[in-house]
This record gives C-alpha cells, structure tokens and sequence, in this order.
C-alpha cells in the first residue's frame, strides 16, 4: 500500500495550503496516474480535481439534513421565528429569466453548457435528464429566446430536515422523530456566456416561488440549498437564506414564512 498526498495547488488565488495524504495499492496509483495523464495534468492536481468534484456532488444531492438532538431546540426557536423583511426579495428583478424558464425536455442541447464549475456541468450533461425521467427532481432551464442556447438551469426537489435521537437513548417502537419538510435547491448554474447579467437573480426568485406553490399544495416548511463556497453563501445569503440552526456540514435554508411575506407582489410573475 502507498500513501499519496494531495496537495492544495499552489497557484490558487488562495495561498494556503495542505497536504492530505491516502493510502493507494501500486494498481491504484498506476490506474489513477494513466488518467492524469491522459486528462493533461499532474497526478497531485488530477486528485485534488476529482476529489472536490466528487465531494461537491455528494453535497449538492443532500436531501435529508440531520440535526443532532442536542441542536434541535436552535430548530425549534427558528420555527417560531416571525417572518423577515428581505430587500433583495422585494426588489423587481433585473432580467426576467423567470419569463423564460420552462421544463428542461430531452431535446435541449445540454452538452454545449458551461458554467465554469464541473460538478454543476457533469450533472446538467449527464443526470439532470434523467433524474426529470425518474421524477427524482425537476430541472427548469432559462433559454434565450434568439440563439437557443441553455442560458441557464435550477434543479429543484423535496428534502426534510430531521433530528438525529441520542445513540444514549434509543427510539421507542411508537416514537416518531422530529422532521421540517423541505423544497430543495439542488443546483442553480448560469453558462458563462450570460454570467453577471442578472440571470441568477431571476432564477433564484423563480425557485423560491416555485417553493411557495409547493407549500400551498403538499406542506413545506422551507427552502434548503448547499453552497458549495463562501461566494455562493453570501448570494444566497443576499435573498434571505441562513445557516441552518445546528446543521453541522453548513446547510442554509429560508422559511416559506419568509417567503410568502416578501414575495407577496412578485408570485404571478415568477412562473
């Protein structure tokens, strides 16, 4: 067995730096080297690619987030929580991809996307299709109406937020655990052609209403969303998602409360 490190590439904007190190059988390592190769790059980069590629993924498709019992009094004090006043909500949007959003159907060209995140890319190009087949989530895409092209896509479905019993205290047969039910924005990407223009704004907005409805119909307590890093936090912390209280892997979350106080004047437009 060899032990091989991943190191954080140097040349990242950011200049810290770590070494994780893995345990490889030789056949691993020579497999894991014959790919690096072929894809262009060193083995050290080619892990660090694939791994946070990998582990953004495994995040993104988090449909059920656990609280510990010990944090679930935090999740308790935000149901009580009285809707917010949330300027970006209230606010018209600036491009109205929502106009254009519509079902994402087989014959959309999917392949030529590219929002410059390859976990956002590989799902859109290879899953999203089918996941709509199998009802497992609905993806809505915003095409511009001229050259056809994906401008861009929100991936929604339903997630629950539950608490975790203490392993000191085992459920009882007729014990029900404590559970939210939950809208979950899985992925929201924008092509890189149309970045920057409002489209993301338009399309959150979107997803949020899309929430509201659903609640209306089925019951949800909240909209659930994963960032992947500090700049997609603070987007969605722009249009009223928070931590959510006790999650311990950074979850964020807006309530349909808040929602349905500051969406009030904007539902029927948003799809």
């Amino acid at each position: 067995m060899l032990w091989f490190g991943m190191e954080q590439n140097r040349n990242m904007a950011d200049s810290s730096h770590s070494i994780l190190s893995i345990p490889v059988a030789h056949s691993e390592r020579a497999l894991l080297e014959a790919a690096a190769e072929h894809a262009g790059v060193n083995l050290s980069d080619f892990m660090r690619c694939k791994t946070v590629e990998a582990a953004e993924t495994e995040l993104l498709e988090r449909r059920l987030v656990t609280i510990p019992a010990a944090n679930w009094g935090k999740i308790e004090a935000w149901v009580d929580t009285p809707p917010r006043e949330i300027p970006a909500l209230l606010q018209s949007p600036v491009i109205r991809s929502a106009d254009l959003a519509r079902p994402l159907t087989a014959n959309d060209d999917r392949y030529t996307f590219d929002c410059g995140r390859m976990s956002l890319n590989r799902w859109f190009w290879h899953h999203a299709w089918q996941d709509q087949e199998a009802d497992m989530a609905r993806t809505h895409v915003a095409v511009d109406p001229t050259a056809g092209d994906v401008m861009g896509y929100v991936s929604l479905s339903l997630a629950e937020i539950k608490c975790t019993p203490h392993p000191s205290e085992p459920m009882l047969p007729d014990d029900r655990p404590a559970t939210l039910p939950a809208a979950l924005l899985g992925r929201l990407a924008i092509d890189r052609g149309y970045q920057h223009i409002g489209h993301a704004q338009s399309l959150i907005r979107f997803a949020l209403g899309s929430a509201v409805r659903v609640s209306r119909d089925i019951g949800c307590f909240c909209m659930v969303t994963h960032p992947l890093d500090d700049g997609v936090r603070t987007f969605f912390r722009t249009f009223g998602f928070e931590d959510i209280p006790g999650d311990p892997t950074g979850g964020m979350a807006i309530s349909i409360a808040d929602l349905e106080h500051n969406l009030v004047n904007h539902l029927d437009g948003l799809g």
